[in-house]
């Protein structure tokens, strides 16, 4: 499954979590920013990726291009 990424730009939070959701939004969710996912990042706030499984944590297999939605 392919998902979508965004990393909040401001936030009154300290370490905010990402969102994490895919093209139907069946799949809407929030996950701990790490300095794993940080550096699978490469410094976007938003980034598409692979990923493995249904239930959390979400396996994060790999960065895919970017997508149209």
């Amino acid at each position: 499954m392919i998902v979508k990424i965004q990393i909040p730009l401001f936030s009154n939070k300290n370490n905010p979590p990402a969102l994490v959701y895919n093209k139907d939004r069946s799949l809407y969710e929030y996950i701990e920013v790490t300095e794993e996912l940080k550096k699978r990042m490469n410094g976007n706030a938003k980034a598409y990726f692979s990923v493995r499984g249904n239930g959390k944590p979400l396996e994060i297999v790999g960065r895919v291009e970017d997508q149209s939605w």
